[in-house]
């Protein structure tokens, strides 16, 4: 038998602590005729991770890493969707659908992978030498199809060691078990006969665990220099990677070794094409190709993808697919995360050459107050010098971007954007643009001058006129409020005894996060909070009035004979 744990809310049962809200709309519904602005971008990429988020500040670094496909066009329109560039995103989540692959290559007891996702790696080819300093190697990394070569030389050499004491014989080992250092030991005496153990630092014991720890030790006794052959390659390579030595001469300044560790670890902090793994013997090795390199086939569904989302906070998910099937998939994504507290809106688009017909038929399959979708494609000069038609998923990208430019309500209505031309000429005036805005299209137009301008902010939904539902910053603006409440009412009441809340303080609560709403104009009013105490729940209702765009200046000039305003003028003076 089922338990009743919890409490039913909003149409369901919330069982985990917390503060909850809901959104009642019924009372801005026209009878007559919470954010951070923070997006995550779904789509594919030449290169870049996937199956991971990953956040950038700009379109360079997007382009840097993923090297072309849909998600790099898409970041460069939300992050300058305007005229005079700027004015979108100020960071970008993006999430890489294909299942990029990174080339290996396993060669001379080293797996070297190449730090790139995708067939770029395939380019990459590195060669292992003797290094300039006798024991140690050296890693060359040459890229044809830039040109790009890194050398990585006299791998191994780790700190230089010398006995300045008074003994006429000094000679260090380290012992190697099971392929980790675990003891570093100096003798010193008349000669190797008559030696005694003078240092002995168990490299298994955290207090000698790096090689700065030895080098710092070491200069602390008397007798003794100790140097990094590179402080900034060395310091903190960990101990246990020294190669065995037996019974080395450190009278004059000798180097200790650690040929697979610095191989790893420098490959590590400053190779900008492969890192490197020993799996076996080291040995010399010519120019080999990486190979393996895949940008991998885009999945047929990428439900699994959005699964990946729901471990970051975003409030925005842009999908560049004109699939219907995939919109199906994050529009169910984005229902799923309102219940989870976490309420975000989906903008995207159709494919390219969708007609009028085809576009209202998209919007009417999704018919939510949570997804955008945009029309018609676009021509950007950043695109095949303007061009190359870009699908009106591209639209969307580039919309999703100026929403994140402004305030959760603040409209987006008649903004302009920085495009050479649109795929369908709808010019101002159309009625194709009025069928498309009744259907629930977010829609671009040209005007007179030749400028491109969104023509109204609005969702796909289809349900009786009202604002909360239909304009993107309404929507927006009213979980902005509802967050800022219901993050207020968990960070201050639950978990609190009981008997801390009352209602007074509650109602004060809510008032104080309903003014600052007011002061931020994402709301005109509040009225009428009620505080109810039923066991340990605590219910909280109130009326906002939010603010609305100005869609429309209803303007009706009359005339008149010039004589009758000619006596008006007259009597006035």
């Amino acid at each position: 038998m089922a338990n009743d744990y919890g409490v039913v809310f909003n149409g369901r049962r919330v069982v985990h602590p917390g503060a909850y809200d809901a959104t009642d709309a019924q009372g801005t519904t026209v009878v007559s005729a919470g954010s951070a602005n923070i997006p995550i971008l779904v789509g594919t990429a030449d290169s870049g991770e996937s199956g991971k988020v990953l956040w950038y500040n700009n379109a360079t670094q997007v382009r840097n890493e993923l090297k072309g496909g849909d998600l790099v066009t898409g970041a460069e329109l939300m992050f300058s969707p305007s005229p005079e560039g700027g004015g979108g995103a100020s960071v970008v989540g993006i999430l890489v659908v294909n299942p990029t692959v990174r080339a290996t290559k396993t060669v001379g007891g080293l797996v070297l992978t190449a730090l790139e996702y995708g067939e770029g790696g395939n380019r990459i080819q590195s060669k292992l030498e003797n290094g300039t300093m006798a024991g140690t190697k050296k890693l060359t990394n040459f890229r044809w199809d830039n040109e790009q070569i890194e050398v990585l030389d006299n791998l191994g050499a780790i700190l230089n060691i010398q006995y300045v004491g008074a003994s006429a014989y000094a000679s260090a080992a380290v012992t190697v078990t099971t392929g980790n250092a675990t003891k570093l030991e100096i003798k010193v005496g008349a000669d190797l006969a008559t030696s005694v153990v003078d240092v002995s630092l168990d490299l298994t014991t955290e207090r000698f665990a790096t090689i700065e720890d030895i080098v710092k030790h070491l200069n602390s006794l008397s007798g003794y220099v100790a140097t990094f052959v590179d402080y900034s390659r060395n310091f903190d390579l960990p101990s246990s990677k020294l190669d065995a030595i037996a019974a080395l001469d450190i009278k004059t300044s000798k180097t200790l070794l650690a040929v697979k560790g610095d191989i790893e670890i420098q490959s590590t902090k400053f190779s900008k094409m492969v890192s490197v793994a020993v799996t076996g013997v080291i040995a010399n090795f010519d120019f080999n190709y990486l190979v393996g390199g895949l940008k991998g086939a885009t999945p047929a569904s990428w439900s699994s993808k959005f699964d990946i989302i729901k471990g970051y906070f975003s409030d925005l998910l842009v999908v560049l697919s004109d699939s219907e099937a995939i919109h199906a998939e994050a529009l169910a994504h984005i229902q799923q995360m309102e219940t989870r507290q976490q309420k975000q809106m989906l903008f995207t688009g159709g494919a390219i050459g969708d007609t009028v017909a085809q576009t209202k038929q998209r919007a009417s399959a999704l018919n939510s107050s949570r997804a955008v979708l945009a029309y018609p494609g676009i021509f950007h000069k950043s695109v095949g010098n303007g061009k190359k038609v870009l699908p009106s998923y591209m639209t969307a990208a580039m919309i999703a971007g100026r929403v994140c430019g402004v305030d959760a309500s603040e409209p987006i209505t008649f903004d302009y954007f920085n495009l050479i031309g649109l795929e369908k000429e709808l010019l101002a005036g159309s009625p194709d643009i009025d069928e498309l805005l009744a259907s629930g299209v977010c829609t671009l137009e040209k005007v007179q001058n030749g400028a491109i301008r969104l023509v109204q902010g609005i969702t796909t939904y289809m349900g009786p006129n009202n604002p909360i539902f239909r304009e993107i910053s309404v929507r927006r603006g009213a979980d902005k409020v509802s967050g800022k409440v219901r993050k207020s009412m968990e960070d201050t009441f639950v978990g609190k005894k009981g008997l801390r809340a009352t209602a007074s303080a509650v109602e004060t609560r809510a008032i104080d996060e309903l003014e600052q709403s007011i002061k931020d104009g994402d709301i005109t009013a509040y009225r009428n909070i009620v505080v109810r105490f039923v066991g340990s729940i605590v219910y909280v209702d109130y009326e906002v009035a939010p603010v609305e765009p100005i869609n429309f200046v209803l303007i009706t000039s009359h005339f008149v004979p010039d004589v009758s305003i000619s006596n008006v003028v007259e009597d006035q003076q």
